[in-house]
């Protein structure tokens, strides 16, 4: 397992990635290409090394940026806010540990590692009391117990009070078979439990001469050799590991309990000399028992027992304890230093493993969310994947675990933090949504604290320092920033990192702790790569510091960073190599450590990986000079370091020829940058008075936006270099004179490269190029992610099952378009010749010659047919622009009941081929005449558009490396059979879905489906088109069919729909709505009818952007058309009002809809009962509350913009998504608004279509708070109803109309008072909100039950006149004016339906 120190804090934390859930960031804005005018290409000397310029001013550290800066104003404010805080209250610095000072060996000898163990372990402290140790088991044995014990032990002499084989011994070497024989017959009594083996255990052990082997942080030959360990089985030991002869020992430090020390009464030396032995063994224990909290030993002589304790806080000593006077003592240490309770012996309990032969197979972590409730995860690995090396200190474990209900890989990390340093979680609680920062889901802050297993007095001894045992669940990323795969990979992951860097300087949050083992590869929760932003996660706040607010003193705790990162400033501001017996004295800086020395750290990281891996990530061994650097002296460090740094150690080209130029180059710019700045705040370092030091650090200070704008600019360059470099090395490339193919999606490429082709032609044009562009921009935005698979084991997979090897031979032997002898398909050598004739017949014969050869039957009947298509047109399907049509190359013509011939214009003959009867797409290209691979993908993406709109049974895309199919002729055989098969399953269709053929076109068709019970049943289609298509190629693919059953006649609805596999299913709110009027009501359903995942050549969540899909499909009762079809103005309220209340049944069940448009809105069957006027459906972006009535952040990309909430609007400009108010019920209600609103404003009372308002035409081109911004204006103006549509609607309608907005404007007005309030006075205005849901639903529904009831009253009163006798007196008689009900302001009309009362209790 990886291993960590104070001195290398953070290994490898190896693990999936997990980007934070739901969330999504928008890129920030590339900057500028042009070079960098602050550094213009360096002068080298002759040698090509960096010059140096004398003419160098000494204040050339005051930056000029000669070009905009590509932060924004906002976070250009923000840095220089923080900046001004730092330098106002930072004027030290936490002290660093003397042990920072030590020469650091790689493989220390005996002597020096008893040094550094006195170092780690600091004062031993005595515990002054003898009824500690007494005390401290006494509830294990009682003293009757032990004295039965005596009486039957035969090492024990019952008259003379003593154990017999332990006096007068003749050396150390005497005693440890005694002390065995006594050990073992106190467990054999004591502890029973018995192994599957038959053996006790516990089992004490002479181990005098056999060396257990060690682990540190490098590797290492160190072996010790306790007197006599304690051998344990149980969940928390496993058997060591094998030695280099395949060996395992019976007993090592993973499988101790605990450990003796011997030494004769004579000869033991003062307390703290054998805590130093002691320590080192219970130093290894630490390392190999990962969750021990602490670890107790005895040291003992002939007569004398002492206890030793060792926990994070360091270690201290009992007195000592007579063992033969007090055998009573002597018996339960020994029983508690081994109980069967692992807890007991120091053990974290949390953390179970499951044991097979010996060694750990599995395991389960427990910890607790902050409402206290339990989760169980299971492990990943066994071994953490890091732990801590030092006894005293943080005692970081970091662990890999899986979520047990959505299988995400997280990380939990367990420190031990000093009591008076800032919890690592108060940083991680801010900083949710940060960009480049590790996110935090839940911590666990005190699972206790050192000072609890210790003897009272002790924790008061002015040496001691208490620490509290934290637990953080974090999203897991990916591995370690060194096991990048290429540069791009490293720049793009260390810019992002110090991104992150900076995002959190803004929060005045300064890291101090920058290291290889602190960065992390970003990744997606499915593993795949992670966007702009989150490419690189800085991980470990535990030596963080935030200088806002009154913040508490400097922690006593000494800093241990690794001198392999530190600044040379800092090198240089640590006192003096001291001798290891001088006394330990703080040392605080006469600089505050600040950004800068980060930004130093993150050089002294890069110069690291660019000096010991190359540029593809191999490890070529530690260089002299890095190792120089880590375990030098301090200042010697530092010294090397500003030689580095003023180019006096130049890059070898050993190093340079492992790179591209661009990586030096931007490693020799870096160190140019820090340089300056290095040289300034030495010389203030050498200022006699700290105040006129400080006056000097901060105009450096001032320039921390420049600081940060040049270096990641820097490598912004760099990237941009390497980016460009490698798109011309592969233009540049030369082909392979064989022929190729790349699959992609549904619609196949064949490209042809050959490398004889002397020329290579200029770019065409085409008159067509800008007809491509229309069609790209429709296809790519609704592909969604594409992923390039590496190499070819996806297309060999496939269609294994439709020809066999020995087939596919015979078949190539006897072809005529296929040369046996030579492998290759008999297509021509050369194709300049071709590019401008017909290069299409023969690959269409070799096609062909396959679809014939294996397809006989289909071929002979015409069911699957290869044509040339590339001169003729294939019309786009109706939602694209009639002028929309494309010619693929090749394509395989087929029959069957999913295909039929296309749609045509009545006055146009009918067309024979179209996307509706094929069933693949092959486009051919030629070297010196091919398109990019993006504009492949793009073509690709066209023509499986097309398929999917003209096939609605089609089950986005994924494309694969180019396949040589000359010299591997089977995959290419099966890749053509399997996209011609008369399987219709085969090329991907729903073959539930059936249709009846007749001249071509579809007449009748049938749906299959299984009930609950898993009986089936067949309906019949009622069109042969679905209801509702979502044409696009990624995303749920919903499509709509209207059946009937053919026994009771009865219409149904079928919506069949690919749902995410994470979140809530459809199918589970409609469960939740059975029963409830307005809403949809399922009949049946078929919650898992495959998934993408199966169609894919990887395993779910394997692979880059991939998002798994489960088909779906659900059957529900039949209603009506949408809400705008409706037929009147009592219709639409009516609908509307329904709609609403089933709104709010769902929503009192714990279901909130989420995506109110007028598509999910429907009408009623004909003559429906209130309550089923209106019903709403469509539950996919549906989410559940709890008992709480919690919802999630609100979520701009859910909906329609032009029916969404202002809050919903407002989001789309949040960077922290957490930030938002949570999306609620009054989003929803808002959101039936902006439908009437729409519907008033776009149509008349009886349903007659009008042009769209300028109103609403803004709303729909306003984005993000320019839309709210226009929608709460309209709901706070006061003004009369337009009159452009007060004459289309009853008075009744618009004074629901304006009743209704009255009501919103009300809680637009607090939610937008809200977001200028501080959080605590948020929360209670949202619980009161929350309180009023009823009354909020009530008022709604009243405005609309009183609006109803007057259009009743007004047909009844119209249907009165129609009867009644004529009265001419009332012919003068004219109604009021419209204005008295509709053209009144708000306020006037909102004072007729709502009483004063109640409209303060609705906006809460």
């Amino acid at each position: 397992m990886p291993l960590a120190s104070d001195d290398n804090p953070n290994p490898s934390l190896i693990g999936a990635q997990v980007q934070v859930p739901g969330q999504t960031s928008a890129s920030p804005p590339s900057p500028p290409t042009s070079p960098n005018p602050l550094y213009p290409e360096p002068e080298r000397d002759d040698d090509g090394n960096l010059a140096v310029t004398p003419s160098r001013p000494k204040a050339s550290w005051e930056l000029k940026l000669d070009k905009p800066l590509t932060l924004s104003r906002a976070a250009q404010e923000s840095l220089k806010n923080a900046s001004k805080g730092f330098s106002a209250k930072e004027q030290e610095s936490t002290p660093f540990s003397n042990r920072i000072h030590k020469r650091v060996e790689p493989n220390p000898k005996r002597d020096e590692y008893k040094q550094l163990i006195k170092l780690e372990l600091g004062t031993l402290i005595a515990v002054k009391d003898k009824e500690w140790a007494k005390s401290l088991y006494a509830d294990l044995v009682s003293n009757g117990a032990v004295d039965q014990f005596l009486e039957e032990c035969s090492l024990w002499n019952t008259e003379k009070r003593c154990w017999t084989k332990l006096l007068n011994p003749q050396g150390e070497s005497a005693l440890y078979e005694p002390f065995v024989n006594i050990t073992n017959a106190i467990l054999g009594k004591f502890v029973t439990s018995m192994s599957e083996a038959g053996e006790s255990k516990r089992k004490a052990i002479d181990t005098n001469t056999k060396g257990l082997r060690h682990q540190e942080e490098e590797e290492t030959t160190l072996r010790s050799r306790p007197d006599v360990s304690i051998r344990g089985e149980g969940s928390c030991f496993e058997v060591p590991e094998e030695d280099a002869k395949g060996k395992t020992a019976e007993v090592g430090f993973s499988n101790m309990t605990s450990f003796q020390e011997m030494k004769l009464e004579k000869a033991k030396g003062s307390p703290g000399l054998q805590g130093i032995q002691v320590g080192i063994y219970a130093r290894q224990i630490f390392i190999h028992q990962p969750t021990r909290r602490f670890v107790r030993s005895l040291l003992l002589t002939e007569t004398n027992a002492r206890l030793y304790h060792f926990d994070r806080s360091g270690g201290m000593y009992t007195p000592e304890i007579n063992i033969h006077k007090d055998p009573y003592t002597f018996v339960r240490l020994v029983i508690g230093l081994n109980s069967l309770d692992e807890s007991v012996m120091g053990f974290d309990d949390s953390i179970k493993w499951s044991i097979q032969d010996g060694r750990k197979v599995g395991g389960t972590l427990t910890t607790q969310r902050k409402d206290n409730t339990k989760v169980i995860y299971n492990l990943a690995s066994v071994d953490p994947v890091t732990t801590f090396v030092d006894i005293c200190g943080r005692g970081t474990q970091c662990w890999s675990v899986y979520d047990p209900t959505t299988g995400d890989k997280l990380l939990v990390k367990d420190c031990w933090r000093a009591e008076d340093r800032e919890p690592e979680y108060t940083y991680l609680e801010g900083l949710s949504g940060v960009q480049g920062v590790a996110q935090m889901m839940s911590y666990e802050s005190n699972r206790g604290e050192t000072k609890d297993f210790r003897e009272t007095g002790t924790t008061s001894h002015q040496d001691f320092q208490n620490r509290i045992e934290t637990r953080i669940v974090m999203s897991s990323y990916g591995e370690p920033i060194v096991t990048f795969k290429s540069p791009i990979e490293l720049l793009s992951v260390l810019q992002d990192a110090m991104k992150g860097h900076m995002n959190l300087y803004m929060k005045k949050i300064l890291h101090r702790n920058i290291t290889i083992e602190n960065i992390l590869i970003g990744k997606k929760a499915d593993g795949s790569d992670a966007d702009p932003g989150y490419r690189g996660i800085l991980i470990d706040l535990y030596m963080a510091i935030q200088w806002e607010g009154d913040r508490r003193n400097l922690s006593a705790e000494q800093r241990l960073n690794s001198r392999l990162y530190l600044s040379v400033v800092l090198l240089m501001c640590c006192k003096a190599e001291m001798n290891a017996d001088q006394e330990c004295e703080e040392t605080v800086l006469r600089l505050p450590h600040d950004h800068l020395d980060d930004l130093e750290a993150f050089l002294y990281l890069y110069t690291y990986i660019i000096h010991v891996y190359d540029a593809q990530g191999t490890s070529h061994g530690i260089p002299a000079m890095i190792n120089r650097w880590k375990r030098e002296l301090t200042k010697s460090v530092a010294h090397a370091k500003l030689d580095f740094l003023r180019s006096k150690n130049p890059i070898k080209e050993t190093f340079k020829k492992r790179w591209p130029a661009q990586c030096i180059t931007l490693l020799e710019k870096f160190g140019r940058f820090l340089i300056p700045h290095v040289e300034k705040k030495l010389e203030i370092l050498d200022l006699s008075s700290s105040v006129e030091a400080h006056e000097e650090v901060k105009p450096i200070m001032d320039k921390v936006v420049a600081h940060y704008e040049t270096v990641i600019d820097l490598f912004e360059s760099a990237i941009e270099g390497l980016t460009e470099a490698q798109e011309l090395a592969e233009a540049g490339s030369s082909n392979s004179s064989h022929h190729h193919i790349r699959l992609c999606s549904d619609a196949p490429f064949v490209s042809i490269m050959n490398t004889r082709s002397s020329t290579k032609r200029p770019k065409r044009t085409s008159a067509s190029d800008d007809a491509f562009k229309e069609k790209k921009k429709l296809a790519m935005p609704e592909l969604g992610p594409v992923i390039e698979l590496e190499g070819d084991s996806f297309a060999r997979s496939l269609y294994q099952d439709l020809a066999s090897d020995s087939a596919i031979d015979d078949f190539l032997r006897t072809s005529r378009f296929y040369s046996f002898p030579e492998r290759r398909w008999k297509l021509p050598k050369v194709y300049t010749k071709l590019l401008d004739a017909n290069y299409h017949t023969p690959f269409c014969n070799v096609v062909s010659s396959i679809v014939r050869g294996f397809w006989r039957d289909a071929s002979r009947e015409g069911s699957r047919k290869v044509l040339d298509t590339h001169a003729t047109e294939l019309q786009h399907g109706v939602e694209d622009p009639s002028t929309h049509t494309s010619r693929p190359s090749l394509v395989i013509q087929a029959t069957g009941a999913s295909f039929q011939l296309p749609d045509t214009e009545k006055s146009k003959p009918r067309a024979k081929i179209g996307f509706s009867n094929i069933s693949t797409c092959i486009e051919l290209q030629v070297e010196g005449d091919e398109r990019p691979v993006s504009e492949q993908l793009a073509q690709a993406a066209i023509y499986a558009r097309q398929l999917f709109m003209a096939q609605p049974n089609r089950r986005g895309a994924q494309y694969t490396p180019h396949l040589d199919f000359d010299n591997d002729p089977h995959t290419f055989v099966r890749i053509v059979l399997g996209l011609s098969s008369p399987n219709e399953e085969d090329i991907g269709l729903d073959t539930s879905i059936q249709w009846r053929i007749e001249d071509g076109r579809k007449v009748t068709g049938t749906l299959k489906t299984r009930a609950g019970d898993s009986t089936e049943k067949v309906y019949r289609l009622v069109h042969m088109v679905p209801f509702f298509d979502r044409s696009h190629i990624y995303g749920r693919g919903t499509t709509c069919w209207v059946v009937s059953d053919p026994g009771s006649g009865e219409l149904s609805f079928v919506k069949d729909t690919w749902r995410s596999e994470s979140g809530v299913a459809e199918h589970v709110h409609l469960q939740e709505a059975v029963g409830l009027s307005g809403v949809a009501q399922m009949v049946s359903c078929e919650p898992e009818r495959g998934q993408t995942s199966d169609f894919r050549s990887f395993a779910h969540g394997d692979t880059g952007d991939f998002r798994n899909r489960i088909a779906t499909r659900i059957v529900m009762k039949c209603y009506d058309r949408s809400i705008v079809h409706f037929k009147s103005a009592k219709q639409l309220l009516g609908a509307l009002r329904d709609a609403i209340a089933g709104h709010r049944n769902l929503f009192k069940r714990g279901t909130l809809h989420r995506d109110v448009s007028p598509q999910n809105v429907l009408l009623g069957k004909p003559g429906a009962e209130p309550g089923e006027r209106g019903i709403l459906i469509d539950f996919d972006m549906a989410t559940r509350c709890d008992e709480t009535g919690f919802h999630p952040p609100i979520d701009w990309r859910i909906g329609i913009p032009l029916f969404q909430s202002t809050q919903l609007l407002y989001s789309v400009d949040f960077e922290d998504p957490q930030k938002a108010f949570a999306h609620d019920h009054v989003d929803d209600l808002e959101s039936f608004f902006y439908i009437l609103t729409y519907i008033v404003y776009t149509y008349d009372s009886r349903g007659n279509t009008y042009p769209r308002h300028e109103l609403l035409r803004e709303w729909k081109s306003y984005a993000g708070h320019n839309a709210a911004d226009a929608k709460g204006v309209f709901l706070v103006a006061e003004t009369d109803v337009d009159p452009i549509i007060a004459p289309r609607w009853p008075d009744a309608l618009l004074d629901v109309f304006c009743g209704f907005r009255t009501l919103l404007a009300d809680l637009f007005e607090d939610r937008q008072h809200a977001r200028r309030l501080n959080p605590k006075k948020v929360l209670k205005l949202l619980e009161d909100m929350a309180s009023n849901v009823d009354h909020h639903y009530d008022e709604v529904l009243q405005l609309f039950d009183t609006g109803i009831d007057a259009l009743e009253k007004a047909d009844n009163d119209s249907a009165t006149a129609k009867v009644a006798p004529t009265n001419p007196d009332s012919a003068s008689v004219q109604s009021p004016p419209h204005q008295s009900s509709s053209k009144r302001p708000r306020e006037e009309c909102a004072d007729s339906h709502i009483p004063n009362a109640k409209r303060s209790k609705f906006s809460a």
